[in-house]
């Protein structure tokens, strides 16, 4: 299983003497009216795949053309670069991250049902992790993220070689966490590591962050709240990147899912777990109230909450 992206700049770039089969693929399994709009105006490439833009217009209303071309390009984000028995699923999968958004169709559902398939159970990664390395399968991560968010332990590096025959040897930096047996990147460096890739025809299967994340909340353990139990919320909120106001080095938050049981009746939410001190946090005061209204309304005893200040100097214990 390996997905690949096609986007414009790749289609913009693609070379008519090595078109990569899945795009082929994918290309044959349109109408003309796809046809025409996912390669826009390149006429060479049309030709190489022995398509004929005049034939079908493609100078008669080319606004709508290139407008369309846009559409093609979003369906074709993400596709399935192996063999599947119709064609044109190729096309519903999950958008990438950085430039997309996910429509609401099956595909991010299919995405977290492959995600859950590792290419590398039950192997040594030892012997997997090699210059032009197959299947190479990578998990999505924040920039500067150093640890694994299901393992909390610090990621190892490896730069793993590609080389293939009339391009320069091409170096992708990974990071491993060797309990998961997962390869992970920042996700601000995958779109040129893809495109690299693609140029060269290897296969790579890439996760967004948003698959991720939900692959590895799912996989987290619920942290299970007591009566003792106490529900933080911080008067300062980063959204993409929440720290703990617990000492002056404000160590990083992670999500962790969190549940509430009382007399078999359960209410489950997403806190935020500092490893330092091992406070749970909720975005708001708003959100810290949406949960005990869950638990009145489900009978079940409310979750003491408490306000800390961002300027909290000191260790919180």
């Amino acid at each position: 299983m390996a997905l690949s992206f096609f986007k414009k700049r790749d289609i913009d770039e693609m070379d008519i003497n090595d078109i990569p089969e899945e795009f082929i693929n994918y290309f044959e399994s349109l109408d003309d009216e796809g046809k025409t709009a996912l390669i826009g105006q390149r006429r060479e490439l049309a030709d190489a795949l022995g398509f004929s833009l005049e034939k079908n217009g493609a100078d008669q209303e080319e606004p709508n053309v290139n407008s369309a071309q846009e559409d093609a390009l979003n369906g074709t984000e993400n596709m399935n670069q192996e063999a599947q028995t119709e064609p044109s699923d190729l096309s519903d999968s999950e958008s990438d991250d950085s430039e997309l958004t996910t429509e609401p169709d099956d595909s991010a559902d299919e995405l977290s049902e492959r995600i859950k398939i590792n290419a590398y159970a039950g192997q040594k990664l030892d012997n997997i992790l090699k210059d032009n390395m197959s299947p190479f399968e990578v998990l999505a991560i924040g920039d500067n993220e150093t640890k694994c968010m299901l393992h909390n332990t610090p990621f190892k590096e490896k730069n793993i070689r590609f080389n293939v025959t009339d391009y320069p040897t091409f170096g992708v930096n990974v990071k491993i966490c060797r309990q998961c047996q997962r390869l992970y990147m920042e996700i601000s460096k995958m779109d040129d590591v893809h495109t690299r890739l693609m140029s060269r025809n290897i296969p790579h299967t890439f996760y967004n962050l948003d698959t991720t994340k939900k692959y590895l909340q799912d996989q987290i353990k619920p942290y299970q709240f007591t009566e003792k139990s106490r529900l933080y919320i911080q008067n300062t909120w980063v959204e993409e990147s929440p720290t703990c106001v617990c000492t002056l080095e404000s160590p990083k938050l992670h999500m962790i899912p969190c549940e509430k049981t009382f007399k078999g009746r359960t209410i489950s939410f997403t806190g935020y777990r500092c490893e330092k001190c091992q406070r749970i946090y909720v975005r708001s005061r708003a959100a810290a109230l949406e949960i005990e209204d869950e638990c009145t309304a489900r009978g079940i005893p409310g979750i003491k909450r408490l306000i800390t200040h961002t300027s909290q100097p000191k260790n919180c214990r």
